[in-house]
C-alpha cells in the first residue's frame, strides 16, 4: 500500500471504515428482522464463483469486470439491504482470498462493492411495493430502473476515483472510459439479476437456469475485450516490425509517441485526445510496411518518382488502421501527419487549423525526433540546433502552438532520448522528415 499516493491510501481507509460502520449498523437490523440463511449462502456462493473468473479490460491495465453483479442485484431485491451487505462482503472476500489479491486491493474491492450494493438494495426497497418480483407492479419496475442507475454510477464513480487518484489521470476521462466499456455489460447483468427472485420464489433450484445466460454474457464480454486487446497488439506489432527492419530506426515510433503525448498534455488537451494522439503517433509510420527496402534504406535524397512513392505511406497507414474498426479514430491523424501549417505538406495540402490538432502534434514530434537522430546520411543535431531548426519552421511547417508546447517541455525537462543507450530513432534526408 505504501506504493500508492497518500491520498489514495486515505481514500481506501475511508471506504474501509465506512464499510465497517455499515456492517455494525446492519447486524442488529439483520438479527431483529431475520433473513433466509439458505438464500444468503446461495447468493454469496454465486458471487464467489462469478468473481473468481474475472475479465481483464483492455487499456485499463489491472481493471477487471465480472458477472457477479447479477447475484448482488438478486440479493438486493430478495433479501434487503442488511443481508445484502453481508452477502456481498462474504462472497467478495472469499473471491479475493482465492485470487490472492494484495491486501489493500482486496480491502478496496470488498468495500466499494459492499457500499455500492447496500445503496442499490436501499434504493430498490425505497421505491418498490415491498416484494421482490420486478414485474409485479410499476413501482417494482421503477425500483429496478433506479437500482440500475445507482449501481452504475456508484460502482463507476468509486472505481474511477481510485484509478484517478493512484495514477494521476483525469477523473472525467476514467469515468467516460468506464461508461464506454461497461454500459452494455450493466444493461445485461442487471436484468438477469432481476430474474433471480422470480426463479427463487417457486424453487431455489430453478436458479440454475440463470447459469447459461450469465456464461453467455461473460463470454461475450471476454471476446470483446480479447478482440480489442489483440487488435491493439497486432497494430503495435506491425509498428515495431517496421522499426526493426532497419536498426538505425529502432524505437522511432515509441519515441515519437512519447513526445507527442507530452506535447498534447502540455497543450492541455483532454485525456481522450491525448490517448488517441499517443496511439496514432505509435502507428504513424505503419504505411511504410508497403515500402521497399531499397526506398527506405536509400542513403541519399529521393528522386521525384521515389519521393512520390514515399509520400504514399500516410495514406497506406491510414487505410490499414481504418480496416480495424476499433481503432479507426486514428485514421485521420495518421493520414495527415505530413501536412504543413502553410499548406505545402501532403497528401491533401491542408493548411493551418484545417489540420487536426493531433496531426499537428505528431508532425512536430516526428520531425524533432528525426532531427535529433544519428543516421548514416546525416549526423544528429544538438538540442540547440534542433530548436533553431524548429523555430525556423514555425508557422511554415509546424503549428506555432505545438512548437510553443515543445519548447516549454524542453525548457522544463531538457533534451530527450538521453536514457536510450545510444539507440537512435528514425529520420530521412533533409526535406523528408519521416
Amino acid at each position: 500500500m505504501r506504493s500508492l499516493p497518500r491520498f489514495a491510501q486515505l481514500y481506501i481507509v475511508v471506504l474501509a471504515l465506512t464499510t465497517l460502520g455499515l456492517l455494525a449498523a446492519s447486524a442488529p437490523v439483520l438479527l431483529q428482522e431475520g433473513s433466509d440463511p439458505a438464500a444468503m449462502i446461495v447468493f454469496a456462493v454465486g458471487i464467489f464463483l462469478a468473481d473468481v473468473f474475472p475479465i481483464i479490460l483492455p487499456y485499463q491495465e489491472s481493471a477487471e469486470v465480472t458477472v457477479s453483479g447479477a447475484f448482488k442485484i438478486g440479493a438486493a431485491m430478495l433479501l434487503g439491504w442488511p443481508a445484502t451487505v453481508w452477502v456481498t462482503l462474504l462472497g467478495t472476500l472469499a473471491a479475493e482470498i482465492q485470487l490472492k489479491r494484495a491486501w489493500y486491493r482486496a480491502v478496496f474491492n470488498i468495500s466499494q462493492m459492499t457500499l455500492t450494493f447496500a445503496a442499490v438494495a436501499g434504493c430498490y426497497h425505497l421505491v418498490s411495493d415491498g416484494t421482490a418480483n420486478p414485474v409485479q407492479s410499476l413501482q417494482n419496475v421503477a425500483g429496478v430502473l433506479l437500482m440500475s442507475v445507482v449501481y452504475f454510477i456508484s460502482n463507476t464513480a468509486l472505481v474511477s476515483s481510485i484509478i484517478s487518484i493512484s495514477r494521476g489521470i483525469n477523473l472525467g476521462y476514467i469515468f467516460r472510459v468506464n461508461v464506454r466499456d461497461l454500459s452494455w455489460h450493466n444493461l445485461t447483468v442487471v436484468p438477469i439479476g432481476a430474474l433471480l427472485p422470480i426463479l427463487w420464489d417457486p424453487s431455489p433450484a430453478a436458479m440454475v437456469l440463470i447459469v447459461v445466460p450469465l456464461v453467455v454474457v461473460r463470454e461475450s464480454l471476454r471476446i470483446s475485450a480479447d478482440l480489442r486487446r489483440q487488435t491493439r497488439e497486432a497494430l503495435l506489432g506491425l509498428a515495431d516490425a517496421i522499426d526493426l527492419r532497419d536498426p538505425s530506426t529502432y524505437r522511432h515510433s515509441q519515441r515519437v509517441s512519447e513526445l507527442a503525448q507530452r506535447i498534447a498534455r502540455r497543450m492541455k488537451l483532454n485525456e481522450e485526445q491525448v490517448d488517441l494522439i499517443r496511439f496514432s503517433a505509435r502507428l504513424h509510420d505503419l504505411g511504410k510496411i508497403g515500402m521497399s527496402n531499397s526506398l527506405l534504406y536509400k542513403p541519399g535524397a529521393f528522386t521525384d518518382e521515389e519521393r512520390d512513392e514515399f509520400r504514399q505511406h500516410p495514406a497506406i497507414g491510414a487505410s490499414l488502421v481504418k480496416g480495424f474498426i476499433l481503432f479507426s479514430e486514428g485514421c485521420d491523424l495518421i493520414l495527415h501527419h505530413h501536412e504543413a501549417w502553410d499548406g505545402k505538406g501532403y497528401p491533401d495540402g491542408l493548411k493551418g487549423n484545417a489540420i487536426s490538432i493531433g496531426s499537428q502534434i505528431i508532425s512536430l514530434a516526428d520531425a524533432y525526433e528525426a532531427m535529433t537522430a544519428d543516421r548514416p546520411y546525416h549526423r544528429a543535431m544538438s538540442t540547440e540546433e534542433a530548436i533553431a531548426e524548429v523555430e525556423a519552421r514555425r508557422g511554415s511547417q509546424f503549428s506555432p502552438r505545438a512548437v510553443d508546447a515543445l519548447f516549454e517541455i524542453l525548457d522544463q525537462h531538457g533534451p530527450f532520448w538521453e536514457d536510450d543507450d545510444g539507440d537512435s530513432p528514425d529520420g530521412r534526408p533533409e526535406g523528408e522528415d519521416s
